[in-house]
């Protein structure tokens, strides 16, 4: 009797199995190839994903891969974070460019935007960034991409993670 049971179940777990795999594979066919019957269903649906036209400046932005107040404002936007711009200007005495003030959820992030990668990594190299001591909620963390120097300032961990993710991804080589 139980070997009857036991037979039963494998012999239904092996229908369900093949079940699964042929929907899978009729659902998604491979490399890239459309099935034939599903060309006109998913035509519209292409349509509408195909990118927006750029800009002038979100295409000169794209060709110098350069940071801008707005693409940053943007990209911590598309991270999830609540971004204020201040519309005050920030002074570090160790920078030499001014920079822009953003309040970025409960801190604030202070943005310099440089001529280039070599500019900035000029500039960056008169920032002492090493912690001395154990870090506060005012302890500033540095976030060095492309033409950017962005330093944050906020309690929240998660924050720092976020905003240095958004800030990073984009920019992880390139002519100085």
């Amino acid at each position: 009797m139980w070997c009857e049971t036991a037979e039963r179940h494998v012999a239904l777990g092996y229908a369900w199995c093949v079940g699964a795999f042929v929907l899978a594979l009729t659902a998604c066919p491979g490399g890239g190839e459309r099935h034939p019957n599903a060309a006109g269903a998913r035509g519209a649906a292409d349509v509408a994903a195909a990118p927006a036209p750029l800009s002038s400046a979100d295409s000169a932005m794209l060709a110098s891969d350069a940071w801008s107040v707005p693409e940053v404002i943007k990209r911590l936007r598309e991270a999830g974070l609540v971004v204020t711009d201040s519309g005050q200007e920030a002074h570090r005495s160790e920078l030499h460019a001014p920079g822009h003030l953003l309040h970025v959820g409960r801190g604030t992030l202070a943005l310099y935007l440089y001529s280039g990668r070599g500019a900035r990594m000029r500039d960056a190299a008169g920032l002492d960034t090493t912690l001395h001591g154990l870090p506060t909620l005012d302890t500033p963390h540095y976030i060095e991409s492309g033409n950017l120097i962005a330093i944050l300032q906020t309690p929240d961990d998660a924050t720092v993670e976020r905003v240095s993710n958004a800030l990073t991804a984009r920019h992880t080589q390139g002519p100085p």
